[in-house]
């Protein structure tokens, strides 16, 4: 005889796979018991295990689907029989069954009846640890050390075309590789980066990578996977999980990385419910493999934090703003961390090499991340003149249409033929874009306003109809 088991006069195992069979799959069937029961009212292990998957994705918005659930159960239970068997045997135990909530009754006053003889709830989640049983564990609490934790998720805002994507690759690449990230250790395993934007300019930006790093030694296996595909994270993380467990098998992910919150999200980032159903998959993501999420957001229309419901930051274990400095120096900065103390900058330069040619023959290029020194950011330098906020915002835009889709100099030009910019038109018609001078106003004075400041620091070469970055 089994002694963890309460006498069979104490249990109504009917009773509970009624209602577990009849709230898988079922969100309108779980809120109808909601608050009447919970998983310590259950007598078998794995019938606890199944309410609380359901109630967490209820709870979280994302709806207890099949998929969803043998996600976050185990495989298999022993002496039980496998996740998908005994959710299908449930199931069809609980054809038969109008309502969970005609088996409520029974299943409270069995509970009632334990409790009376002493008899409490056995693999409880919840349980009291006294103070001097509360020890330090030495398990590394950091992915990479001072920025992102080992578990959790982080948040990486900025505005658009701060390098925000380039910069998480280059540190997830290091993770995936046991490199230290500028001289900070980091927990090595395998990363899985979710490319929901600007997949087609990845495959350069991993090449890039490769031809900066492993152009003197040999390429060995990288663990690092790249998921190219857009999906709405809410209604596919389950599908997720399961893809990234059949490909890596027990070895789990130290990363999910998930890029752009924007492009993974089917609702609205100022509505509390989208969002919080948002952060909801994003746990269950960081739940299934107890990894780091980072998120690659956007800021808000005033610029100083990141877009959307506050759910989101109120959710996040660390926060780190991105932003481009007058020098294109990408710079990041540990705005909030848990557990560690906040204001660590790293600071970052894109520099763009050749990767390959197209079809047609023409160079193909993109960035890869290099270390710069603090030094750099011009915000801090005395021999550089203060530029208006404006002014930087042109230079940034000036940087994201070189890197869009900038080109040599033409022949006979005095620009540097080492040099990639673009025509003045083009950057012009890049400002009129972004609004940042207005096409109904003087937008041609206040064009040459800009590239003569500029001009005149030093900062940008102008030559007849071509404009390149000096400094």
């Amino acid at each position: 005889m089994n002694e963890h088991a309460p006498p069979r006069a104490l249990t109504n195992v009917r009773a509970e796979e009624a209602i577990i069979g009849k709230i898988i799959g079922d969100a309108g069937a779980y809120w109808s018991i909601a608050g009447q029961i919970t998983a310590d009212h259950f007598t078998r292990p794995h019938h606890r295990d199944i309410f609380s998957a359901v109630a967490r994705a209820c709870e979280a918005g994302a709806g207890p689907s099949i998929s969803l659930l043998e996600s976050r159960l185990p495989e298999e239970w022993e002496g039980v029989g496998s996740v998908e068997a005994v959710l299908q045997i449930l199931i069809e135990k609980a054809g038969d069954v109008s309502s969970p909530t005609d088996f409520i009754d029974e299943i409270v006053s069995a509970w009632d009846q334990r409790q009376a003889v002493g008899q409490p709830a056995r693999n409880s989640r919840i349980r009291l640890v006294p103070f001097d049983k509360i020890k330090l564990g030495r398990r590394r609490r950091d992915l990479v050390k001072g920025i992102f934790p080992r578990e959790g998720l982080s948040i990486i805002w900025g505005p658009p075309k701060c390098g925000k994507s380039f910069w998480l690759f280059d540190c997830m690449m290091h993770v995936s590789m046991g490199w230290p990230y500028r001289d900070r250790r980091v927990h090595q395993g395998p990363v899985v980066y979710c490319a929901f934007e600007g997949q087609s300019g990845f495959e350069a930006r991993v090449e890039a990578f490769r031809l900066h790093h492993f152009k003197e030694t040999p390429l060995k296996p990288v663990p690092f996977y790249l998921q190219p595909v857009t999906i709405d994270l809410v209604r596919d993380h389950a599908a997720l999980i399961k893809v990234i467990r059949e490909t890596l098998g027990k070895t789990a992910p130290v990363a999910v990385a998930l890029d752009t919150l924007n492009r993974s999200l089917r609702g609205s980032e100022s509505s509390d419910e989208d969002m919080s159903a948002y952060v909801g998959a994003a746990d269950a993501v960081r739940d299934a493999f107890k990894c780091a999420v980072p998120i690659v957001h956007h800021c808000g229309i005033d610029g100083t934090r990141p877009r959307g419901h506050t759910s989101l930051t109120g959710a996040a274990d660390a926060q780190l703003a991105v932003r481009l400095d007058s020098n294109d120096n990408i710079v990041v900065k540990v705005e909030a961390a848990k557990d560690s103390a906040a204001g660590t900058t790293l600071t970052s330069k894109l520099h763009f090499i050749k990767v390959g040619t197209d079809e047609d023959g023409d160079a193909i290029t993109s960035g890869v991340v290099v270390a710069a020194d603090q030094d750099d950011d011009a915000d801090n330098s005395k021999d550089r003149p203060r530029l208006s906020p404006k002014t930087v915002a042109a230079l940034r835009a000036l940087h994201n249409c070189i890197a869009e889709i900038g080109s040599q100099p033409p022949a006979g030009s005095r620009a540097p033929q080492a040099s990639r910019g673009v025509t003045l038109d083009q950057w012009r018609d890049e400002l009129l874009k972004a609004a940042l001078i207005n096409r109904k106003g003087s937008h041609r004075e206040e064009f040459k306003r800009i590239r003569v400041t500029l001009q005149n620091a030093a900062i940008i070469g102008i030559y007849e109809d071509f404009v390149w970055r000096v400094t």
